[in-house]
């Protein structure tokens, strides 16, 4: 009996010590997998912003709107919001409106706060 189990032990320990060496394409699937980062809209978006399009785009409006905020009329740090996010990648240049930090925030907070009273 004790030589019965003593066997089975060995072997069981051979087997857990033991792995099939992976394929090439196994491998590969867990280097891409220990890779994958999750995308969410926001990183999308983030990534767009950096894109070789949208900073031509970006400076093509910056120059139509002769480097002004087209609200309060400043010249301290512009940005260029997305009127629409429907043509995202394809937009017009009537999409985009060029408004300093200031008008920029005020702008979506107001939104934020019509967003907010339109889901009650």
């Amino acid at each position: 009996m004790y030589q019965r189990n003593y066997h089975r032990n060995k072997l069981k320990a051979a087997n857990t010590k033991y792995k099939r060496p992976a394929s090439e394409e196994q491998l590969q699937v867990e280097k891409a997998k220990s890779t994958l980062k999750i995308i969410t809209p926001q990183s999308e978006y983030q990534l767009y912003l950096q894109s070789d399009h949208w900073i031509a785009l970006r400076n093509r409006k910056l120059l139509e709107a002769e480097y002004h905020c087209q609200v309060c009329y400043s010249d301290n740090l512009l940005e260029v919001h997305h009127r629409t996010y429907l043509r995202k990648g394809h937009e017009k240049l009537t999409d985009l409106t060029v408004l300093c930090h200031t008008c920029h925030s005020r702008f979506h907070k107001a939104n934020r706060k019509k967003y907010n009273r339109s889901k009650k």
